[in-house]
């Protein structure tokens, strides 16, 4: 199975349906499906008739972690650059903070805390 068309008709559904079930949009899996044929076409064990199916699920599994990966990433809009680069909170005051927290609990909750931070 080393022609690319015969490859691609035989398995694309299959590989798509792969891709499908794990992302949230059709067209993304489609996007996905054809970079996973390009990239399985250029690979050496495409061109030397090696697995090509184990190929093609191994090529897929990892773009489709590769795209979860890219819209976890969370876009910052510049307004709110300063916020993120001001200097974190001296020890002292972090201190003072979390014990304040503490004293907001419930006191079941409280000793359920300090029992574990003890």
């Amino acid at each position: 199975m080393t022609n690319v068309a015969e490859v691609s008709e035989k398995l694309y559904r299959e590989v798509y349906r792969f891709v499908r079930r794990r992302t949230q949009s059709p067209s993304v899996a489609e996007d996905l499906t054809q970079q996973v044929f390009t990239e399985a076409a250029a690979s050496p064990v495409w061109q030397s008739g090696g697995d090509t199916v184990g190929l093609l699920f191994t090529i897929a599994k990892r773009r489709v972690i590769d795209e979860f990966r890219r819209s976890e990433r969370k876009q910052v809009p510049l307004e709110h650059a300063e916020t993120l680069a001001a200097p974190m909170t001296e020890p002292r005051d972090a201190r003072a903070i979390v014990s304040a927290a503490i004293d907001r609990l419930k006191p079941d909750q409280r000793d359920v805390v300090l029992l574990k931070l003890i």
